[in-house]
């Protein structure tokens, strides 16, 4: 047995306020249902996504079920409404490809509407029709700000198609995508869609056909992207998060990794905010494994800010690592901040098509400084301390493969300070902390195989 004696001449017992990364383990989520019209995709992923809001949902129509589109703003931020019958939509409406196969030339939409577009709100309807890969007619309807038709009416819009398509691309949206007069509970509903002078049907323009979701929220974190997930497959506890780089937009070529922030995303203005931190230097320490595409790495970007202005913060790339591996990012700021964002996605910005696929897990979150949100006392992990609190002494043992495996045992105060470090194979040591001022003391293990980290208090 070995004695490990940390002179009080060491130690810097400072008050600081534990500050906590939320939901750091990935325990905690919330399950969002949710269903959308077969054959169409819509806004509700982003929507649920970003403002916690289902803006697309079925309700009782002119005859069976009919979709309802309805606009959700609060300040600045505003829901991205909409259907379009394409499985890869864009922003950018003149871009959009897809659609569904269509070789007749209508002349009219018809249908059955409700709506509510107050002010001076204007919800669309956009009929594209394409030949060979090329748009050769945009039909742009748009339904103004007269306020509310509260019952089932019928409506018939003239459109064009001077050549027989190949494709044909609908969507309709419940306020004005240029962001123009958008008013919050805008809505649109739609039923019985159908062209006039052709033979082919509108498909699934009915809406009687539905198919229900779900969507893990993860709590104390918005995030970006469709390839966000719980995951089972974790470094401690049930679950990790989970991102993969996909492709949103297909053969737009919109490539776009998945990611997840500690702040809040906006529809303007990207990432923004964070949590209250005041420290200047800090590590910022988890647990990751990722599977890359191409030369690609996942990032890490951590952003200090005080008043809304920059004071620090670092970029870090993770490379590919098969099982989980351990990492730490040091940081730090000139002057005191007054916030943190943590954001974490699965490649480099801008990434490319030879980078989708990039998959990567992530667990176990915490600042050095904050003992409070560490993944403490993992039941497995091999390593064990009595008792604890403690006041003269702590025993720590190391059971399993940490038995005679050589190990270095290093001792961290809240203000992420390294107090002192020793190497042992031993399979247990004794800490001697008579000395210690009372408080939050971190013992961190590193061994081959990974770091183990733990809190210990002194009373």
């Amino acid at each position: 047995m070995k004695k490990l004696i940390l002179y009080s001449a060491l130690l810097l017992q400072v008050n600081v306020f534990a500050q906590a990364i939320p939901n750091g383990t990935f325990e905690n989520w919330n399950t969002t249902a949710y269903s959308e019209p077969n054959g169409f995709s819509t806004g509700n992923l982003e929507d649920i996504q970003r403002t916690g809001n289902i803006t697309v949902t079925k309700v009782a129509g002119y005859s069976g079920f009919a979709v309802r589109i309805q606009t959700v703003a609060s300040g600045s931020d505003t829901t991205e409404s909409y259907i379009i019958n394409t499985t890869n939509p864009c922003s950018d409406v003149p871009q959009w490809k897809g659609g569904v196969p269509y070789s007749e030339q209508p002349t009219a939409i018809t249908g059955y509407y409700r709506y509510n577009l107050p002010g001076s709100d204007t919800a669309l309807m956009i009929v594209v029709f394409r030949k060979n890969g090329v748009h050769i007619a945009d039909n742009i309807i748009q339904i103004r700000g007269t306020g509310s038709q509260s019952t089932w009416a019928s409506f018939s819009f003239p459109i064009t198609c001077g050549v027989v398509p190949d494709s044909m691309i609908f969507a309709a949206a419940s306020s004005n995508k240029k962001g123009v007069g958008i008013q919050n509970g805008s809505f649109l509903e739609l039923d019985n869609l159908a062209f006039t002078g052709t033979t082919q049907p509108f498909p699934n323009g009915d809406f009687e056909n539905w198919t229900s979701k779900t969507w893990d929220n993860l709590s104390g974190w918005d995030s970006w992207g469709s390839g966000v997930s719980k995951s089972t497959s974790s470094y401690g506890g049930l679950y990790a998060v989970r991102f993969e780089t996909v492709s949103d937009c297909g053969d737009n070529g919109n490539i776009n990794p998945s990611g997840i922030t500690s702040g809040h995303l906006t529809p303007n203005h990207g990432v923004v905010g964070g949590y209250p931190y005041t420290g200047t230097s800090d590590k910022f320490c988890g647990y990751y494994k990722y599977a890359p595409m191409g030369n690609d790495s996942a990032e890490i970007h951590i952003d200090l800010t005080k008043n809304f202005n920059n004071v620090g913060g670092i970029m870090h790339l993770l490379p590919a690592a098969n099982n989980f591996t351990y990492f730490e990012v040091s940081f730090s700021s000139g002057i005191v901040p007054d916030t943190l964002r943590i954001d974490v996605q699965s490649s480099k910005s801008n990434p490319s098509s030879a980078n989708i696929g990039s998959v990567l897990y992530l667990d176990d979150l915490y600042l050095l400084s904050d003992p409070l949100g560490i993944f403490n006392n993992h039941k497995n992990d091999g390593i064990f301390f009595y008792p604890n609190p403690a006041k003269e002494i702590l025993n720590v043992q190391f059971k399993g493969k940490l038995t005679n495996e050589p190990k270095v045992i290093t001792v961290y105060n809240t203000l992420g300070e390294n107090i002192g470090s020793w190497k042992t194979d031993e399979k247990q040591i004794v800490l001697e902390t008579k000395s210690f001022p009372v408080g939050i003391y971190l013992l961190q293990m590193k061994t081959a195989n990974g770091v183990i980290v733990k809190k210990f208090v002194k009373e």
